[in-house]
């Protein structure tokens, strides 16, 4: 067996590919927090509604999709004059039970004269404060 009388000789290379398994571990968990941190963005409820004008009754039907919560906006711009709305306060008690705005469920909202007014209406869900449903229901002629 031959002695080796400069016992330094491999540390080196062990010390490199120490430091570069801890660089490699570092840059590995930092590109990980960072991508980790990002916030992931809620897609908006699938839903389907119908509204319509009922005489001086905007109607507002959910007719399939998902659920929405009892504190899903309703916005309604009668000509120039916006009023704003939540789904729980034009549900019976009945719907509410569920502490959702279910399948088959009506917002229904009585103003005083619809006639010749451009009636639009916009519905914002609470949870992921997206626009669900947006659109004019009356135009101007009636």
């Amino acid at each position: 067996m031959r002695k080796i009388k400069n016992k330094k000789h491999g540390v080196s290379d062990v010390l490199g590919i120490i430091l570069l398994l801890g660089v490699t571990v570092f840059l590995f968990s930092l590109v990980t927090i960072i991508v980790l941190t990002f916030p992931i963005e809620e897609n908006p409820p699938t839903v389907n509604i119908v509204s319509f004008v009922d005489g001086n009754d905007i109607i507002i039907e959910h007719r399939g999709g998902q659920s929405l919560s009892l504190e899903t906006k309703v916005i309604i711009y009668i000509d120039s004059l916006r009023e704003e709305y939540k789904i729980k306060d034009y549900l019976d008690d009945s719907a509410k039970a569920d502490d959702f705005w279910g399948i088959g469920e009506r917002f229904s909202y009585s103003a005083v004269d619809l006639s010749n007014k451009k009636v639009d209406l916009t519905i914002i869900d609470a949870e992921s404060n997206s626009i669900v449903m947006g659109g004019i229901i009356q135009d101007k002629e009636g």
